[in-house]
């Protein structure tokens, strides 16, 4: 609708922290292996790039305020022209090492979320929490337990077309 406001869109990384943002796009939805993030902005001041946004730099990203997502980066692109600076910065939650190297397969019947991650997510080392808790801080996961509750289709939580960059 043209009335919604625009979500606000803020990246954390090594105690920086950044919410505005030519585009952006979030993938979450608990049928996504690792929910994903992709950020885009470009900028006409020449002010020199924070070193702890880098490539696996732990993060946290969060909607309207809500924790939605805390993991790394995945892939951070950037260039400096004399038009200014260009950034795009891709991230995965903390589920994503399961994806990359290939999790065991395991076979389960009627199994709660919590005895999923016990089988899935401990033996990688993971601290997996209740599934169902709701809290603000950045503990493992909560952002499994909201996935839902976002989904990437809630209307006004789209973000915009991100455009390839030259």
């Amino acid at each position: 609708m043209l009335n919604d406001p625009i979500p606000s869109i803020r990246l954390a990384i090594g105690g920086l922290a950044h919410d505005t943002w030519d585009g952006w796009s979030i993938e979450s939805d608990l049928l996504t292996p690792a929910d994903a993030f992709e950020l885009e902005l470009h900028t006409k001041r020449g002010a020199r790039l924070p070193e702890v946004i880098k490539e696996g730099a732990p993060c946290s990203l969060t909607l309207d305020g809500d924790l939605v997502l805390t993991g790394q980066v995945d892939e951070f692109e950037h260039d400096i022209s004399r038009q200014g600076i260009s950034m795009r910065i891709n991230g995965r939650d903390r589920a994503a090492p399961l994806v990359d190297c290939s999790a065991p397969f395991v076979s389960m019947r009627e199994a709660s979320l919590k005895e999923i991650i016990d089988q899935v997510v401990t033996p990688w080392g993971l601290q997996g929490g209740d599934p169902r808790r709701r809290s603000q801080d950045p503990a493992p996961y909560p952002d499994r337990a909201r996935a839902n509750c976002l989904g990437g289709t809630a209307p006004g939580r789209r973000g915009k077309r991100l455009v390839a960059m030259d």
